[in-house]
């Protein structure tokens, strides 16, 4: 046996040093600049290494490459887990201990109570709460004096009790308690759904300790939180412990933002196969100014999906998988079914990736627009976005007082139906499948001023999002207000069935009295 063993390891290194040897003739190659004779070579290698497996069939592959594994690792954390801390990932995680009576303990990632994959969850005097995501919010600093961490959330309470913010830095080794958290919620009782039991959401934001306060003692290089935990008051030991994004511009920009980014909430159609609509609607918004699209994922069509994973792969556009928070179904055909069943709560729902989105941009992007993929903004007057932007800050500068600075320019809505298909001669050269081009009929008549409304809003003062209007602003963007552009000037063209919220009686009495598009 001992012979035997000796034998072995003599067979291996012989194996070794073959291919060492070859790797050499290779690296040699490229060397001497001889490109073209790479590829033949790297054949020519591969057949050396199989004919030595069959020589010594018994002997132990090595890897041409050495993959780097941990960079790997956390490549596929940041995908897979959007709202964990990084500090996870290092083995070294150990529970810090606490400084002072009154601070809470650093969460272990078994203390985190997790919820629906994307979710995490806690309870405070018996209402549940299910966190999405934090950010970074220094927009009133200069004005003010106020940094912020945002905290989207869900909760099944209208009346959510008070809480308290642990902001952690230096990988969770310090602790700051928030001194001051607001809740607001994302939801007007007139548009009903409003009462306990049906989740609704929420915008926690818990404030920054001043660096210059007494209370911030901690030596720190950045008042930037590396992650926070949403507590009751009288907790110590978190369940929550979210990844505190600040997502600034990218190298290159200068200090200057882009201009147009798009915001498409949770794509949820696991039957219908809208694959070519979808390509033919990313390239008309990129036409038109949309430097990059967001679209949030809850399941959709196996050939939707290709696309969307083409698009990302492509860099056209960037795919938000998400789930539905609590109890809510969460297999794609009993979802599916259950948010056309309960709209109320299905709008309640599509809050949250509309604030996560714009939250990811408001300092990288000027104006967020949050579409559908059946509707486009259209400028009428101008080929472009930036061009319709352009006009409505030179009209708003004629007619409006110098102080009048409004949060968002709002679009008025007209239909586009899909029985109203243009048959003409202009229309054979363009490809049937192509749904836009070939609509180019729609209602003579624009949904009434403020109804079905999609709007430019600007990252600089909007606090909070809803699907038409900015729900709130920041304290220097007051009142907060959207100035609604002429429909001489840009029209949000709907490609619909039928009407909103309409009997077909009263949609096709209306609005299916016909004018030609301008388009």
């Amino acid at each position: 046996m001992k012979l035997l063993r000796v034998f072995t390891t003599a067979l291996i290194c012989w194996n070794t040093v073959g291919i060492i040897v070859l790797l050499w003739k290779y690296s040699e190659i490229l060397q001497n600049g001889n490109y073209k004779s790479v590829l033949q070579s790297a054949v020519d290698i591969h057949d050396d290494i199989m004919e030595m497996g069959k020589i010594w069939p018994h002997s132990v592959p090595i890897p041409l490459v050495q993959k780097n594994t941990f960079n790997l690792k956390y490549r596929k954390f940041q995908e897979e887990c959007l709202n964990v801390p990084d500090v996870y990932l290092t083995d070294s995680i150990r529970r810090v201990r606490i400084k002072r009576a009154t601070d809470p303990w650093f969460p272990l990632l078994q203390d985190i109570k997790f919820n629906n994959i994307y979710w995490q969850t806690f309870v405070a005097q018996g209402c549940t709460f299910y966190v999405y995501s934090a950010y970074y919010d220094n927009r009133e600093e200069s004005s003010l004096g106020k940094v912020w961490i945002r905290v989207i959330a869900m909760v099944d309470t209208v009346s959510p009790p008070p809480l308290k913010c642990a902001l952690w830095f230096k990988g969770g080794r310090s602790v700051l308690m928030s001194v001051a958290v607001t809740m607001e919620h994302m939801w007007r009782r007139a548009w009903g759904a409003v009462r306990n039991g049906t989740l609704q959401p929420y915008l926690v934001s818990c404030l920054v300790p001043d660096k210059n306060n007494g209370h911030f003692r901690l030596n720190l290089d950045s008042n930037i939180p590396d992650m926070v935990s949403l507590m009751n008051t009288t907790q110590r030991k978190p369940n929550t412990n979210l990844k505190v994004r600040y997502d600034s511009l990218p190298d290159g920009q200068n200090g200057t933002k882009k201009e147009f980014v798009v915001c498409v909430k949770g794509l949820e159609f696991p039957t219908v196969d809208l694959s070519t609509r979808l390509l033919e609607w990313v390239y008309l918004v990129r036409i038109l100014g949309a430097q990059e699209i967001y679209f949030y994922q809850l399941d959709v069509h196996p050939r939707v999906a290709r696309v969307l994973d083409y698009m990302q792969s492509n860099l056209l556009a960037k795919v938000i998988p998400m789930t539905l928070p609590g109890s809510q179904p969460n297999l794609p055909q009993l979802r599916n079914l259950f948010l056309h069943k309960m709209i109320g709560t299905k709008r309640l729902n599509e809050i949250i990736p509309y604030n996560d989105c714009l939250y990811r941009n408001v300092y990288r992007y000027e104006y967020v627009l949050l579409l559908d993929i059946d509707e486009v903004i259209m400028p009428l007057s101008s080929d472009s976005w930036s061009g319709l932007i352009r006009q409505v800050q030179s009209t708003i500068a004629l007619n409006r007082e110098k102080t009048y600075h409004p949060a968002s320019y709002n679009v008025r809505n007209v239909y586009f139906f899909d029985d109203l298909e243009h048959d003409g001669q202009e229309m054979e050269t363009i490809r049937k499948y192509l749904h836009m081009c070939r609509h180019v009929i729609r209602s003579s008549k624009h949904s009434k001023r403020g109804r079905y409304v999609k709007c430019f809003h600007r990252t600089s003062c909007v606090r909070a999002l809803h699907n038409h209007y900015p729900f709130s602003c920041l304290s220097f963007c007051r009142p907060c207000t959207s100035f609604d552009v002429s429909p001489y000037m840009a029209q949000l063209q709907h490609y619909r069935r039928d009407c909103h919220d309409m009997n077909v009686t009263e949609c096709d009495k209306q609005f299916k009295q016909i004018g030609r598009a301008h388009v």
